[in-house]
Order: C-alpha cells, then sequence, then structure tokens
C-alpha cells in the first residue's frame, strides 16, 4: 500500500533539462566575441544561456589574431534578441522543465560580417581636410566681423 504514492510521486521525479545555446559565427572566423560585456572566446563559439532576453553582442580582431598583411576589420557591435519557444513562456515552462523526461535543446545561431576597414586614399584626405580649415577660417573671420573684432583678435582666456 505504500508503494502507491511513490509510484504516483515517480514521474514528478523525471526532471527535464533545457540546454540554451547561442550560436556565434562571424565572416571571417577567429573573431573576439563579447557577450554582455563578458568575453566569451572566439567565433565559432557556442554560448550557453539561462534566461530569454536581450543580449549586447560585440565582435572585434586583435591586432595580434590577425595575420601578417591581413586587412583591418571593424568592429561590429548588435543587441540580439533571444526569443524564448512557445515550450519556455509560461506556464508552459512548468510542464518542460519539471515533467519532461529528456533534454530539450535550444540554440539560437547569429552570423555576423566584419567588413574591412577601407583606407583612405591620403590625397583626398589633404585636400578635404584643407577645405574644412579654409571653411573654418571664413566662419571665423564672419564671427569676429559680425562683433566688430579686428581679423587678428584672439579670443578670451578663461
Amino acid at each position: 500500500m505504500r508503494t502507491l504514492p511513490i509510484l504516483a510521486l515517480a514521474p514528478l521525479l523525471c526532471f527535464g533539462c533545457i540546454e540554451r545555446t547561442m550560436q556565434i559565427r562571424s565572416e571571417p572566423p577567429g573573431a573576439a566575441v563579447c557577450v554582455d560585456g563578458e568575453e566569451v572566446g572566439k567565433t565559432p563559439v557556442d554560448v550557453p544561456f539561462n534566461s530569454y532576453g536581450k543580449r549586447e553582442v560585440y565582435l572585434y580582431f586583435r591586432k595580434e589574431d590577425r595575420p601578417p598583411g591581413a586587412p583591418t576589420f571593424f568592429t561590429h557591435r548588435e543587441i540580439v534578441n533571444l526569443e524564448p519557444p512557445l515550450y519556455a513562456i509560461f506556464p508552459i515552462d512548468f510542464f518542460t522543465d519539471a515533467l519532461c523526461p529528456f533534454t530539450i535543446r535550444d540554440t539560437k545561431t547569429f552570423n555576423f560580417t566584419l567588413k574591412p576597414v577601407e583606407r583612405p586614399d591620403m590625397k583626398e584626405f589633404e585636400a578635404r581636410a584643407t577645405q574644412a580649415a579654409e571653411r573654418f577660417r571664413a566662419i571665423l573671420a564672419e564671427e569676429k566681423a559680425k562683433h566688430g573684432l579686428p581679423p587678428s583678435a584672439q579670443p578670451a582666456q578663461h
């Protein structure tokens, strides 16, 4: 007679498990990855997580990780949303966490492309810098004239 209650409670002891993983991939591979400010490895990397929601993913290449002669790549920062599947939403999650007798794997895959830095044409860069300096001098001369200052007057020091 005592075995009947024990047998009735036995299914409750079959706790299920959900393994949650973020797969982070990049092109090119080998980028360092930070998730929510914590470095987790280099791409491709699998990162376990416990709860759903928004995560900040930051990818970058360290100087020492780039092969000699390889281009410099931009860093990449993105907020990703880990959407819960139907079985992980309350109240269904109680049954999948507590009563499901097997492991459920939930894998979210994110693919990122890091673009190489394009080297600027130095002559074009110098020409644009010269134009900006000329515009600044013209605006400065206008402002001095507007306030009745001679063109050689220096701003007051604070």
